[in-house]
């Protein structure tokens, strides 16, 4: 196996520097005079000595008389071939850029957290199962883990301890309607506070707890995408 070196950083930081290959992300939505700033542009594009890769939202690639466009309408003049991604993430809509977005998707749904991934994640897993083929099951948040899986021997003395602990719960549990036995738990991961130390080591004892009662346990990352597949994926899985 040959390992590769990936340096991230600011466009800052590789002025006078150059990389093979050269990923630019604008990191933002929306075009503003800070990803659009020419001489930051032109300091990124030129640092490529291959290979030059620009990751930009859709309105930033269409917004007019900026110098992204130019550029984009330049290298597809020169037979580059913009890419269009297929894959989209309900998490999008937590983006500043996306308020308004966000605010329309949520209107009229039940709120059950003070978290916005939450309340998306929640409506739409409820659209999910409103489809026939889930009609028996139901979901719910925020259930204490301790009344979901039995505490015994099996787990660990640290174990026992975080389950049970009355804060410690399932951010959602997908059941059987009949006779609320649980199918699946599905926990929201939202990148800053799911990368602190504490956290993810409280993310190792839910999973190991489960794995050793074969309980199911989906997670579902605010920085990812295809969260609807994922889902329907495992539920497929587990339901037939």
């Amino acid at each position: 196996m040959q390992w590769v070196k990936i340096e991230a950083d600011t466009v800052h930081k590789y002025q006078g520097r150059e990389k093979d290959l050269i990923i630019i992300a604008t990191t933002d939505n929306q075009s503003n005079d800070f990803i659009d700033d020419s001489k930051m542009l032109n300091v990124a594009i030129t640092r490529a000595k291959k290979q030059l890769k620009l990751i930009v939202s859709y309105e930033v690639c269409h917004k007019q008389n900026t110098n992204i466009n130019d550029f984009i309408r330049y290298i597809t003049y020169q037979s580059a071939k913009p890419i269009e991604s297929k894959v989209y993430s309900i998490f999008d809509l937590l983006y500043k850029a996306n308020a308004q977005a966000r605010a329309l998707y949520l209107k009229g749904k039940k709120r059950i957290s003070q978290f916005d991934s939450e309340n998306i994640a929640f409506a739409f897993i409820k659209d999910i199962l409103q489809q026939d083929s889930y009609r028996s099951l139901d979901v719910l948040p925020h259930i204490p883990l301790a009344k979901v899986i039995k505490i015994d021997e099996t787990l660990t003395q640290e174990e026992r301890f975080y389950a049970q602990n009355p804060l410690t719960h399932f951010d959602f549990i997908i059941y059987h309607i009949m006779d609320k036995a649980p199918l699946l738990a599905i926990e929201i991961d939202g990148y800053a506070f799911h990368h602190t130390c504490k956290q993810l080591n409280r993310d190792k004892l839910k999973d190991s707890i489960c794995k050793k009662h074969n309980f199911p346990l989906l997670r579902l990352s605010t920085t990812q995408s295809g969260e609807d597949k994922r889902v329907t994926d495992m539920l497929q899985a587990l339901f037939y």
